[in-house]
């Protein structure tokens, strides 16, 4: 099939602008080189800096983690609004509400070729407490209604969301693909020589304090070993606004009393970070494909992360990374004590982790297969 041609349009929606510049960006940037190339964002004074990398950005509004309808519907008009305007050929939709809403949008207002990516579940899916689970059958009604046109293609970033979503008939696999994870930079992120202490062991937790990212097993597992051992955890990422599964400003303080605990809050310079952490750890309950392994697999780190889909599609046990069960902070206390103890077992899986991230999981080679699935069965008419 032909390919579209050159300076037809394609727009991005995103629910967050740090998503798209840290995940997205690259992807972007590949398709201003033939396309004309819109970003839909949230109202957000950081869009600036999308539009300073020479971008043009269209803004809607949207309750990132509330479940009030009437927003929703006007979050859904907005963006139809807009993509009647934009008359775009192709939409790519990333994250759970774009994913709904912006295909919705997209399918209503007629256009061509809709493509969504699962980056994750959310909490919706991942929580057991009574109000997911009664929103639960409302979400998969509006899953099926997005995705059941065949204009609709989804991406996957491992097998397991894939296969919940076939199983749950929200579209059929034929429709749906695997590519992993949205690719890391090998320029951004690499090892620094002589970068960690040698008389302290570091254990760095990096991504947004949420407790389903395992920040409490983390803690817990920690202080099981912490008296015994000369090591320091470090929690790096922000606090999410509004997100019902955050973790309290109270056990984050509560947690800094220890003075082997520090919650860094939102680093800039990530690679730096790693760098300096002998250890990173992300016992979390399920993910997408989570980008901190990978590029704290090119900064050369030892890894520990929970046997769950997403984490177990990229580390393999042993091999680049430890595996251990999700919300078992005893287990993982076992795991973090024998990696911190053994650094020949450190040394192997970090190198490991590097080769590995190097041939299959750089941008350029995600990036590449994204392309190929979005253009390969494209036409547009003249």
């Amino acid at each position: 099939m032909e390919n579209p041609k050159k300076r037809d349009k394609i727009a991005f929606v995103v629910n967050d602008t740090d998503f798209f510049l840290s995940h997205r960006k690259t992807l972007a940037q590949d398709c201003m080189e033939d396309y004309d190339v819109v970003i839909i964002l949230p109202k957000n004074k950081a869009n600036k800096k999308v539009i300073d990398l020479g971008f043009r950005v269209v803004e809607y509004p949207l309750q990132k983690t509330g479940t009030n309808p009437f927003i929703d519907l006007f979050t859904v008009y907005r963006i139809f609004r807009i993509l009647r305007k934009e008359k775009p050929q192709l939409v790519h939709n990333f994250t759970i509400k774009p994913s709904l809403y912006g295909s919705l949008a997209s399918r209503w207002a007629g256009v061509p070729y809709i493509f969504v990516t699962i980056t994750g579940l959310g909490f919706i899916y991942t929580n057991e407490g009574k109000k997911s689970k009664a929103l639960q059958p409302m979400v998969d009604s509006l899953y099926r209604l997005a995705m059941e046109t065949p204009k609709v293609r989804v991406i996957f970033q491992n097998p397991d969301d894939k296969k919940l979503f076939i199983n749950k008939n929200f579209l059929p696999e034929d429709r749906t693909m695997v590519v992993p994870g949205s690719g890391v930079d090998p320029q951004r992120f690499f090892p620094i020589e002589g970068s960690k202490d040698p008389n302290e062991i570091k254990i760095l937790v990096p991504c947004r304090m949420l407790y389903d990212k395992g920040i409490k097993e983390s803690v817990e597992a920690f202080k099981k070993i912490s008296k015994d051992l000369n090591i320091k955890l470090l929690l790096a990422g922000k606090v999410p606004k509004n997100n019902p599964n955050a973790v309290s400003e109270k056990d984050l303080q509560t947690w800094s009393q220890d003075p082997k605990i520090e919650w860094l809050g939102f680093v800039s310079d990530m690679n730096q970070l790693y760098n300096k952490a002998d250890i990173v750890c992300l016992p979390s309950y399920r993910e997408g494909l989570p980008l901190s392994l990978l590029e704290a697999s090119l900064c050369q780190c030892a890894i520990v992360t929970s046997d769950v889909p997403g984490c177990n599609f990229l580390i393999r046990d042993k091999v680049n990374g430890l595996l251990v069960p999700a919300k078992d902070s005893i287990k993982l206390a076992e795991t973090l004590k024998k990696l911190v103890t053994d650094k020949n077992l450190r040394d192997q899986l970090a190198k490991n982790a590097r080769d590995i991230t190097l041939g299959s999981y750089t941008y350029k080679s995600i990036n590449e297969k994204i392309l190929s699935l979005e253009l390969s069965d494209v036409i547009i008419p003249d």
